[in-house]
């Protein structure tokens, strides 16, 4: 059944079912099957693990692709998707490792010093909208059940997300479309599953730079990093800094500390780090661009 995975490349179509599936079926259904569950045994919504509750809301979806992954039967030495009209279906790995010049210790090194900087140059976004109860809900679960809700933040959603938007949705996208189409197709997904404004815009233009990242390499592993990274350094500075206000910035910490020049100049270092880094890779990575590896 796992195996079979690589021969599943989702249409447009079958990527919004995917994506649907999680915030409905996966966000709300599960949502309302585990109050009615918890609550008929007298155990409130607030005491449920918080990484049970994150990881319940993938089972649909993955149940989906794990059915399409392995709807395909071995005919005559042959994969054949089995559907309206029958496919032979080629194999397209997850991980293609396609690193062009450039070694890949440096390009994880490369790829872990531009996301801090993207982040950075991302973050006077969080003052266009404000933070939403259910995201200063996640800071305040990180005190109060620090284990859990960290690895629910910092290792099951770069992993969970990454293998559903960008290793599923962007991988099948990719085979169907043109690069800039499935990226930035990918890239929205990823801002609407977060399912508010304040996270949106980051996240959208976050989803960018990881889906360029796999369509250029070709390797999953590089968008979790990139997930982690991002993830893992907001739960890191929260465990460590409980006492700063949530919706506190780091414009607010640098200027309040040294002053708006210091803050100024980080920020445009990170803006040059980070395009210089981006144009470093454009120049010397492999195009990682999935192949069409279905015959008629």
């Amino acid at each position: 059944m796992f195996r079979n995975l690589k021969y599943f490349l989702p249409s447009f179509n079958q990527s919004l079912l995917i994506v649907l599936l999680l915030i409905i079926a996966g966000g709300i259904g599960m949502g309302v099957l585990l109050a009615v569950c918890y609550g008929a045994a007298g155990i409130a919504m607030a005491d449920i693990n918080p990484l049970v509750m994150y990881l319940c809301q993938f089972v649909p979806p993955f149940i989906y692709i794990l059915y399409k992954g392995s709807d395909t039967v071995k005919e005559n030495g042959r994969l054949i998707e089995k559907g309206l009209f029958d496919r032979i279906v080629k194999p397209v790995p997850f991980n293609t490792y396609t690193f062009g010049n450039i070694s890949s210790p440096v390009v994880f090194l490369l790829v872990f010093v531009a996301t801090l900087a993207l982040m950075v140059a991302l973050e006077p976004l969080n003052s266009i909208v404000p933070m939403p109860d259910s995201v200063k809900q996640i800071y305040a679960n990180m005190l109060s059940n620090m284990v859990w809700t960290s690895l629910s933040v910092a290792v099951a959603a770069p992993l969970a997300e990454e293998f559903l938007l960008r290793g599923t949705i962007l991988r099948g996208m990719l085979y169907h479309s043109t690069p800039l189409k499935a990226i930035l197709w990918s890239a929205f997904y990823f801002a609407l599953i977060h399912m508010n404004l304040y996270q949106a815009l980051g996240a959208f233009l976050m989803g960018l730079f990881i889906g360029w990242i796999y369509y250029k390499t070709g390797t999953l592993w590089l968008a979790v990093l990139i997930h982690f990274v991002n993830n893992g350094s907001s739960v890191l500075f929260t465990v460590l800094n409980p006492e700063i206000d949530v919706e506190t910035t780091l414009m607010d910490i640098i200027t309040d500390s040294w002053g708006i020049e210091a803050y100024i100049a980080i920020f445009t270092l990170s803006v040059a780090v980070f395009v210089a880094i981006l144009y470093y890779f454009h120049k010397n990575l492999d195009n990682g661009k999935i192949k069409k590896n279905i015959s008629a």
